[in-house]
C-alpha cells in the first residue's frame, strides 16, 4: 500500500468515527440533525472499505527477461595458492627458516613445559606419600604405645589380683581357733579374777594389724606379759601366750601361777577347780622334783591344747591353742 493510499485510508476511518460520534450526540440533544450525520458516517465507511479492497497488497514483480549466460572473466579465475617455500611475491627463505625456527621452539617449549610439569606432579606424590608414610609410623607408634600401655595395665591388675586373692586365701583361711575374740576373753579373764578375788584385770586391748593376722599384748607385771594371735578371718583368737621371767621372785612366780589359772578358767569357762587342777598336774607343774630348766609339758583337754615349756633368757612360756591347729 502506498503511502498516499494509507493516508486516504486513515483519513477516511477517522471520518467514520468523528461521524460516528456525531450522530449520537444529535440523537441525544434530540435536534433533528441525526439521521444526516449518520449518513455522512456510512458514506464514510463505504469510502473506506473501497479503498481496502482496491489498494495492491504488494508492488508488481516484474517477470524474468530471457536468461543470461554469466561469464566470469578470466582475471578472476581462483589460482593456485602458493605453498610456503614456494617463489612467492615478498616471502624469503629467511622468513620460512625462521618461522620453522619458531614453530620448533615453541614444540620444545612446550615439551619442556610438560616434563617440568610432569616432575613437579612426581614430586608432590612423592611428598604425600612421605608424608602419609611419617603419619602412619606415627599412628603405628601410638598404638602400639597404647597396647603396650594396656598390656602392662592388664599385667598389673592380673598380679594385683593375684596378690588379693592370696592375700584374702591367708587372711580366711583359719587355721585355729579358741572359740572366743579378745573381748570375750578379757570379759571371762576379768570374771575369773574378781571370783577368787585377785587384782589382775585386763583394760581393753589394744589390736595390732598384720599381714597375716592380728596381734595384742598386755603387760599383767614387770616381768610378765600376755600376748595373743588373732585370725582376721572371724577376729577369734588362734593362740594365748603367757611369758614370764620369775627366776628368783616367788611373788612374781606365784602370780605366774594365778595368771595361768585364770587363762585356764577363761578359755573354758565349764571347767572347776579340780579340773584346772587336773591340767596343773598333766603339764607337770605340780611335780615334787619340779626342775624349770628341764619344763616342757603339753596337754590336750577338750579340744584345747595346753603347753608349757622354760628357755633360758626368755623364762616360762604357757601357751593355749587349737588342738588342730596347722
Amino acid at each position: 500500500m502506498s503511502t498516499f493510499i494509507a493516508f486516504l485510508f486513515m483519513a477516511a476511518l477517522i471520518a467514520v468515527i468523528v461521524f460516528l460520534v456525531l450522530g449520537i450526540m444529535n440523537v441525544i440533544k434530540k435536534n433533528g440533525r441525526a439521521k444526516r450525520t449518520f449518513l455522512y458516517s456510512g458514506a464514510a465507511f463505504i469510502a473506506t472499505i473501497i479503498l481496502a479492497v482496491t489498494s495492491p497488497d504488494a508492488p508488481a514483480v516484474k517477470s524474468p527477461g530471457p536468461t543470461e549466460t554469466v561469464q566470469t572473466p578470466v582475471s578472476e579465475v581462483s589460482q593456485p595458492t602458493a605453498s610456503i617455500g614456494d617463489d612467492q611475491p615478498g616471502v624469503t627463505a629467511e622468513q620460512t627458516t625462521a618461522t620453522d625456527k619458531q614453530v620448533q621452539g615453541n614444540a620444545e617449549q612446550q615439551k619442556t613445559f610438560a616434563e617440568n610439569q610432569i616432575k613437579k606432579d612426581e614430586a608432590k606424590s612423592a611428598a604425600q606419600a612421605k608424608i602419609k608414610a611419617a603419619e602412619k609410623a606415627k599412628s603405628d607408634a601410638a598404638a602400639k604405645t597404647e597396647a603396650d600401655k594396656k598390656a602392662a595395665e592388664a599385667e598389673q591388675e592380673t598380679a594385683a589380683a593375684k596378690a588379693k586373692v592370696a592375700k584374702e586365701a591367708a587372711t580366711n583361711a583359719i587355721p585355729g581357733t579358741i572359740g572366743m575374740t579378745p573381748d570375750q576373753f578379757r570379759t571371762a579373764f576379768n570374771k575369773s579374777s574378781t571370783e577368787i578375788g585377785m587384782d589382775m584385770h585386763l583394760p581393753k586391748l589394744n589390736i595390732s594389724s598384720g599381714a597375716v593376722q592380728n596381734t595384742f599384748q598386755y603387760m599383767l607385771s614387770d616381768n610378765i606379759a600376755l600376748t595373743g594371735t588373732i585370725n582376721k578371718a572371724d577376729s577369734s583368737i588362734r593362740e594365748i601366750n603367757l611369758l614370764g621371767q620369775t627366776a628368783g621372785s616367788y611373788e612374781e612366780s606365784a602370780n605366774y601361777l594365778l595368771a595361768m589359772g585364770l587363762i585356764m578358767k577363761a578359755v573354758d569357762p565349764r571347767a572347776t577347780k579340780e579340773d584346772n587342777a587336773a591340767k596343773m598336774r598333766k603339764l607337770g607343774l605340780m611335780d615334787e622334783n619340779l626342775e624349770l630348766a628341764n619344763l616342757n609339758k603339753q596337754a590336750t583337754i577338750d579340744g584345747l591344747k595346753y603347753s608349757i615349756s622354760y628357755l633360758d633368757g626368755i623364762g616360762l612360756m604357757f601357751y593355749v591353742n587349737d588342738e588342730n591347729d596347722k
